[in-house]
């Protein structure tokens, strides 16, 4: 019972039926079904469970990224802001990683998360195209003649996500939906899995996030030139003349202008001005050198621009880092940040590994699939992480507990067999 009470708080965390039905946000779903699917978890086997949970390297060092975001907090530019995002909204991740790794201890119950999280997708994804709406931006390039705007629509929708935020979501989760193509699950979900796929292709593009296009060019190539996933060409045929045809039907509230952009980028505002993204990166350099150790407090990184533009009598402006990387860096410090990149190269190793493992049975064909699919779902995620806000994000989360379940249901298959 607690395992399916887990599935649902996975549900209400990334497909957030909250942010679509308004009468759902006094009810706390996230906050109420994190302490129930705790004490369903941890009552009864406290112990055993304690016990087991420190085994893996990656809960390890999980703790340790979380115990080092926890001792900036004295020397945080906001001691108050550090000190409520790390324990009014990260904890939700510590616990989310930590029931995860407890409850999921086969790979027929990865295979259930992957379903979970594909239908959250597809479900967020339907209502972000049915309610979402555009909204009329400016991009700015330089040019001989000084500086010019041209009109910038996005898509977007909901409070949670802005346009890029958006594409985020759906390039790290959209690849998973591919195990059902790959594999003889019936139609119904081979229906399910091309509607995810073409849905999030046709919503990344509507969002016209260039770094969102980046992450999905990648995942695209990745799925039609390499065989880390291992669909037939006919397949990978069919899908690209389906997502020709999502192209078609969206030609006009597409915004190609952006994607075309992406050749002139060294007039691109991000690049000119300084208070685009190589202005504030190379701002977020001297900020780690001048506080390498604790960094300057989790969620702390605008009010320390804004310092250091004052008092190098700039205009004071508050900005975040557009840089999940040099986020952790900045925030929590250097160490922090080696381990939270040991975090990300242990995901990459492991789903490396585990694809490379001969195939002896079913289900270890299965699992290699889905080492693939995450493989694929997370350099795509942590190519449009470099370009955003998203150290935080549940998606890195997700990716970690995934990665070391994984690892583990490899390993019992490889000595059962």
């Amino acid at each position: 019972m607690s395992f399916y009470i887990f599935l649902f708080l996975t549900f209400i965390l990334i497909g957030r039926p909250q942010d679509i039905f308004p009468s759902l946000v006094p009810l706390r779903l996230a906050l109420v079904f994190t302490i129930i699917t705790l004490l369903a978890t941890f009552v009864g086997n406290k112990k055993r469970i304690l016990h087991d949970l420190f085994k893996l390297k990656e809960s390890k060092q999980y703790a340790l990224f979380y115990m080092l975001m926890i001792i900036g907090i004295p020397l945080a530019y906001h001691r108050r802001e550090a000190f409520n995002y790390i324990f009014l909204l990260y904890l939700s991740n510590i616990f989310f990683f930590y029931i995860f790794i407890s409850q999921v201890d086969s790979f027929k119950k990865v295979k259930s998360i992957i379903f979970t999280v594909c239908f959250s997708t597809l479900f967020y994804g339907l209502f972000s195209l049915a309610k979402g709406s555009f909204s009329n931006r400016y991009l700015g390039f330089t040019s001989g003649e000084g500086v010019s705007w041209m009109t910038d629509q996005r898509f977007s929708f909901g409070a949670m996500y802005d346009p890029n935020d958006l594409a985020y979501f759906l390039v790290s989760l959209f690849p998973l939906s591919f195990f059902y193509l790959a594999h003889n699950e019936g139609i119904f979900k081979k229906i399910f899995a091309t509607t995810i796929a073409l849905l999030s292709v046709g919503i990344i593009l509507l969002t016209g996030s260039r770094c969102g296009f980046i992450g999905l060019l990648a995942v695209s190539i990745l799925f039609f030139f390499t065989k880390l996933v291992g669909l037939k060409w006919s397949l990978k045929v069919l899908l690209l003349v389906a997502s020709v045809i999502v192209l078609m039907l969206y030609d006009k509230e597409l915004n190609m202008g952006r994607f075309k952009a992406l050749s002139e980028i060294q007039g691109d505002y991000n690049v000119t001005a300084e208070d685009g993204r190589l202005g504030i990166w190379k701002k977020g350099f001297r900020l780690i050198l001048s506080n390498p150790i604790t960094g300057v407090g989790v969620n702390c990184f605008g009010q320390a621009i804004g310092e250091m533009r004052q008092a190098e009598n700039e205009i004071p402006r508050w900005q975040a880092e557009h840089n999940s990387f040099l986020q952790i860096a900045a925030e929590v410090g250097l160490i922090g940040f080696i381990i939270f990149g040991a975090l990300v190269f242990g995901c990459i190793k492991n789903f490396s590994r585990i694809r490379r493992v001969e195939v002896l049975t079913p289900e270890a064909r299965e699992v290699k699939t889905v080492a693939g699919l995450l493989q694929v779902g997370f350099i795509g995620s942590l190519l449009v992480a470099f370009f955003l806000t998203q150290g935080y994000s549940l998606i890195f989360t997700l990716y970690f507990a995934l990665s070391a379940v994984m690892r583990k249901v490899s390993f019992n298959l490889n000595n059962t067999d």
